[in-house]
């Protein structure tokens, strides 16, 4: 038997039984349902901007000023 879930959420437990109507290769019921749980890792962080909290200091940031010029 093959399950393919569509659809998980993140940091989600799921239960899952395989019941005593499940067979074996040969064709037996198995004797007792099984039971267990799975959890989905956590939603991962995207961060677009490289060092965007300056917990680097200033690296990887350029900084520029408009100045402008009175004659």
């Amino acid at each position: 038997m093959t399950y393919t879930p569509i659809n998980l959420g993140y940091s989600t437990t799921y239960s899952i039984t395989i019941g005593t109507g499940a067979k074996d290769m040969p064709g037996n019921n198995i004797l007792s349902a099984f039971n267990w749980q799975v959890t989905t890792e956590p939603k991962p962080e995207i961060n677009l901007i490289k060092n965007g909290g300056f917990e680097s200091g200033t690296a990887s940031w350029m900084f520029y000023t408009m100045v402008q010029v009175l004659s």
